[in-house]
């Protein structure tokens, strides 16, 4: 009994030692890191277009003030967003061939999916691989497995790379005139407000600014043309890039 315990345990160390041999390959020279998808720098990259099709043109340039949404219509661009696409050009190929052209059927890079300009290099998105969470990508006529979650950036509708953010970086507010009352920053740097309400002391005003300039909105979308009920205006400093802001309240419900 114990003979065949002991011959259990050499087996179980055989096998223990062959997969180790597998998995480490002592001796074996190291394989080379995968290769990048293009030879751009995510910080070279001021242009990027996606055309799908059935889709409008989505088009993002890079500018002094941030990313911008240039087409199909025009607004600050979400920069978690863009960097997603900017992804690309820094991916990993896991493996990468030539294809003839009659071949690139098999591949569903006849009629890509969709298309990715990073300034000027052109991305084809093609098929998922049958087995890996890959897809195949054409760059520069040569077909490249790369993660399948790179795709999501470039599978986006325009108003999902709208910036959510209600005020840039940039911006330094110096005065909220809001239904009711004004907050004005005056030359010592304290907000005071008009009329003064000594209900709310300078920490819940200083909460209530903070909240205006890291405000995030929920969801963004072009606007219908439905009159305003109210409206906020925000001005900014002189080294401001912008000087004043008016939001139009729509709706307080839902």
């Amino acid at each position: 009994m114990k003979n065949r315990w002991l011959l259990n345990l050499a087996l179980i160390l055989l096998v223990a030692v062959m997969l180790a041999i597998g998995i480490y390959r002592p001796g074996a020279p190291p394989q080379p890191p995968a290769p990048a998808l293009t030879t751009l720098g995510t910080d070279g990259i001021s242009r990027v277009r996606v055309l799908r099709p059935n889709q409008p043109e989505i088009v993002l340039e890079k500018s002094p003030n941030g990313w911008w949404l240039v087409a199909p219509h025009k607004a600050r661009a979400s920069l978690f967003r863009v960097n997603n696409l900017l992804a690309l050009a820094t991916a990993k190929s896991t493996g990468h061939f030539t294809a003839p052209a009659a071949d690139l059927v098999n591949y569903g890079l006849d009629q890509p999916e969709t298309r990715v300009w990073l300034n000027e290099q052109e991305i084809r998105f093609g098929a998922r691989h049958p087995i890996n969470p890959q897809v195949y990508v054409l760059v520069d006529n040569q077909v490249h497995l790369i993660a399948a979650g790179l795709f999501s950036g470039a599978a986006l509708a325009p108003a999902d790379f709208l910036s959510h953010q209600l005020l840039d970086d940039g911006l330094k507010p110096v005065a909220f005139s809001l239904p009711g009352f004004k907050l004005i920053l005056d030359g010592n740097g304290a907000w005071q407000m008009t009329p003064a309400n000594n209900d709310l002391g300078s920490d819940r005003i200083n909460t209530l600014v903070d909240e205006w300039r890291h405000a995030q909105a929920l969801s963004v979308n072009r606007y219908s043309g439905k009159p305003a009920q109210e409206q906020v205006i925000i001005r900014f400093s002189e080294d401001s890039p912008l000087k004043e802001l008016t939001l139009n309240i729509l709706a307080h419900k839902p």
